[in-house]
Parts: structure tokens; sequence; C-alpha cells
């Protein structure tokens, strides 16, 4: 920007400069003199105070930035949470007890068991200022939230679970429409529920090291006002209450979460018309992953999956599995996140109380911060062996097309059904403006229905790894992709329709492997 307040000024300023640049005087800037004179103003530039200022504050915007990302993925913004008294939780075992359970230690085989059993009606659940004041210690703090996550994380670093990625935190979020405005649930039917599924899980939470586990319910952890006027939140309450309505979507699309999630309640419109339940349905699926298949040795040397992130308390897998045999019970089938933009249009005509209508704006903007904070803490997006059709994938380009992503290395859509291409052609778009520049590594294995590759992955400069393993259809390589001088490995195993000749364009230092693992490896050409 050229300085001064007016026409003149900038004029006589611009001709101070051409007169610096004119070394010779002849009233012409030569190319030799441009260079000369474009050098001394950039390093006079970097000296200056208002460009150190404005770098400063740049790095001061990341680092603020890189801190809200965190947020997302790490223990220690619950654990800040709950010392603070934001982040309220009711102890499973509590709840248990409230709700007519009572335990029983089991052994059989050397192997010793907590079982739950029904045995009294329960208690519904009061509202946060009477509970909070009548019964104290049904809360769980920061301090039980410290040992159970040490136990855990002793437990997964012995049994291999911390070095493939898995970890967890001791809190349980449940997503239910409230009954009434007077009160969320007068018949302690949700709290039955929840029990029914804790009495069936705790053990397989307690093999992983979490003897007990926080669970929030907002009618018992955030401090309530009704309509009636039966309970007021005081001006302390209040804050409090836009604290957590702040916070809930850190910690409800927090990577370490487990929700339970009610949607077959019997209400008017159905649970996922409301918006509350729409937006906190919406934010489960952004970065939480699906749990693997494979068992870890847990207590006991018991060899024991680890549970879904997810559960739908009203499906038929947890409705059948009553002893907790299967800790995968009731995962849903898992959604792509939906940009903000998609979030909104969907947003638009769900139901909210009459007294909460203010609150959907917030809501929005909710979104659109955790969308935008939490995918800049993720350097791994794993959406493996999830189903995904054309119309999934598409989805997930638009959300890369609301956040470019630059710091995720490794995208993982193994194992998905993208029949038409329109889903590869939709992330193509997505790469050509930008996103996921700084990607290394794309695992596209089993994908058996793509033929070619979107054009725009010449884009993707830092790609090191390709594997197309088992893409039995695929018959063209884009052009393209003699840009990736980074690229390393190209792996093509039973890629049958693929001829020779469309790998010519490779870059000299890329192997491609083309034989079954066992069989003699390929050198670079």
């Amino acid at each position: 920007m050229v300085p001064g307040h007016d026409a003149h000024e900038r004029r006589v300023y611009l001709e101070d400069q051409f007169a610096i640049a004119d070394q010779d005087g002849n009233g012409v800037v030569d190319f030799m003199e441009f260079v000369a004179f474009y050098t001394q103003a950039l390093h006079d530039s970097r000296k200056s105070d208002l460009v150190h200022e404005r770098r400063r504050k740049t790095q001061e915007q990341r680092a603020r930035r890189r801190e809200r990302a965190l947020k997302y993925v790490q223990a220690d913004a619950l654990k800040t949470a709950l010392a603070a008294g934001t982040l309220q939780l009711l102890s499973a075992q509590w709840l248990l007890a409230r709700a007519g359970y009572a335990s029983t230690v089991v052994e059989r085989r050397g192997i010793t068991k907590t079982k739950w059993s029904l045995r009294e009606s329960l208690q519904p659940l009061p509202p946060f200022q009477v509970l909070k004041e009548e019964s104290p210690e049904a809360y769980f703090g920061a301090e039980a939230f410290e040992s159970n996550l040490a136990s855990f994380d002793e437990m997964s670093v012995a049994n291999g679970a911390a070095a493939a990625g898995l970890r967890a935190a001791p809190v349980i979020l449940t997503m239910f429409v409230p009954e009434s405005e007077e009160h969320a649930d007068p018949e302690g039917t949700v709290l039955a529920r929840v029990a029914k599924n804790l009495a069936r899980q705790l053990h397989t939470y307690q093999s992983w090291g979490f003897e007990d586990m926080g669970v929030w319910i907002g009618w018992s952890c955030v401090p309530q006002t009704t309509p009636g006027g039966t309970y007021t939140r005081t001006p302390e309450q209040e804050q409090l209450y836009l604290h957590v309505l702040q916070e809930l979507p850190i910690w409800i699309s927090h990577k370490l979460t487990t929700i339970y999630q009610i949607h077959d309640q019997q209400v008017t419109p159905p649970p996922l018309e409301h918006g509350w339940l729409f937006f906190a349905d919406a934010l489960c699926y952004l970065f939480k992953e699906a749990s693997p298949t494979k068992p870890f040795k847990v207590k006991f040397d018991q060899l024991m999956p680890f549970w879904s992130s997810i559960v739908d308390l009203g499906h038929s897998d947890v409705l059948l599995d009553t002893e907790g045999i299967n800790p995968q019970a009731g995962a849903p089938r898992r959604k792509p996140p939906l940009s903000a933009p998609r979030f909104i249009e969907q947003f638009l005509g769900k139901h909210f109380a009459p007294h909460e209508e203010k609150v959907r704006q917030n809501l929005e903007i909710f979104y659109r911060f955790a969308i935008e904070d939490g995918f800049n803490s993720l350097e791994r997006l794993s959406y493996g062996k999830l189903s995904w059709s054309d119309g999934d994938v598409s989805e997930l380009a638009s959300c890369f097309m609301e956040v470019p992503m630059p710091q995720v290395l490794e995208l993982d859509l193994s194992w998905n059904d993208m029949r038409t291409g329109k889903g590869l052609e939709m992330l193509g778009t997505a790469l050509a403006c930008g996103s996921l520049s700084s990607l290394q590594k794309l695992n596209l294995i089993n994908c058996t229905a793509i033929k070619t590759l979107p054009e725009a992955i010449g884009e993707l400069l830092e790609l090191q790894v390709i594997l197309l393993d088992g893409c039995v259809q695929l018959r063209t390589l884009p052009k393209s992709m003699t840009k990736l001088a980074s690229l390393r490995l190209l792996s093509l195993v039973n890629c049958h329709l693929l001829f020779d000749e469309e790998l010519n364009h490779m870059p000299s230092s890329c192997k491609i492997e083309r034989k079954p693992a066992g069989s003699p490896r390929a050198t670079p050409r």
C-alpha cells in the first residue's frame, strides 16, 4: 500500500522511490536497477517494526488456533472443565444404585467380574440445583477423572492399544429429548435405559482401566430454569449455563468421549427433528473414529475389543446383548461430517421449545467453530471400511472445501463403495481448491469400483504413498501424477485392468508394486 492521505502525497512518494531506484539518473529504471531496488526494499521491510508486529500477531493467532484445536483431541480440555466446575459429571456407579441396581462379584476361571443386577425400583433424577445440594457424592470429580485416565493409559500402553492410536476418557454424554419443559425425565425412563447399558458395559470399561465413568445428563449436570418457575438459575448459575453452552460442542465432538444416543423416543416431532438432538448428532460424527474390531489383552489376560465411541441405546444389538459380550453393540452406521453450510441448511427447520428459540443462532455459530477448530487438530483422517457411497464421499469433500486442513498427513478411504466416480470427482474439486495440501499418504485399498483418480491429485506435492491394492476396476491414472516429485510408493497389487503403459509418466523415483505380498518387490525405475 502506498503511504499518503491524498493523491498528491502518494504521487510525491512514488516519485521519491523512483529517484532512489534510478541510480544512474538517466530517467529510466533498467532491470538491474529494479532488482537492486527491490532487494533493498525487501531487506528494509523485513527489518521494519510494522512487519515484525504483523508476524508476531500472525504467530499468536496460529498458537491460539492450535490451542483451540487441541481441545477436541486431548484429555486436558476435559480435565480443565471438570476442575473449573463447568463440566459436571455423575458417577456411573452412583447412577446404577439410583436406578435400583446392586453389584455382586462373580469369579469364573480365575476372572473376577462385577455384575450389576436390577433389585429395586429407580428414583428419577432431580435437577442440578437440587441434586448438587442433596447428594454431592453423586458427582464424578477431577481427581476421579485423573486416576481413571492414568489407569487406562497404563493398560493401553501395555496391550499395544496406545501404539495403535486408541485413546479414551472416562466421560459419557447422554443425548435425548426432554419429556417436558418442567422435568426432563419425570418417570426415570431415560435413567433406566442409561443404567441398563451401564450395567451391560461397565465390566468392559473396568477391564480397560476405568473403574468408574463420569456420565453427563444435562438435567442433573447443568443449572436449570423451567418456564413455570419451579427452578430458576441464580446469576452465578446463569453464567455457568452460558459457559456450558460454549463448551458443550467440544465435549460432544471430542475424540475421547463416549456418546449414548436415544433416538427412538416416542415424541412429537421425532427426536432428530429436535434442534438440540440434531446438533449433538452432527457433532458426534466430526472427529470420532470407528473402533477397530481387533481385540486387545486387558485385565486377567482377557481378549476384548474396544467399545464404540457412539452407542445407540435403541439398537437391536444393545437390546439383545444383555450380558455385555459385545462391547461394540449399538454402534450406528458412521455418517460423513457435515460442512457448516450443509449443517445450517438442514438445521433451519428443526424444532426448539419457545423459550429456547434464541439459542438456534448460537448453535449454528458453535458448530462452525467446532468444525474449523477441531479439524485443525487432526493429522490422520480415517474413514476406512464404512461402506460409504459416492454421496457420502461427496459430503466429506464438501467439508474439505469448507476447511482446508493443511496439517492432515494421511487420508484413509479404503473399502468404500464409490461406484459412479462422483465422490472422487468432488474430492478432486476439494484438492484443486488447496485442501489437504500437506497430505503424504492416500489409502484407497479395495475401493473396487473406482476407474481412475481425480486429475487434481497432481496438486498434492507432498504425497509420498498411494495405496490402490484391490482396485480391480482401475483402468487409468491421471497425467498430472508426473508432478508428484515426492511420491515414493505406488501400490497397485491386483489392479489387473491397469496396463503398464499407464505408468510411464510416473516420477522416476517412485517404486511401483504390482505383485502380492511375499513376491519379489519392484525396484525404483
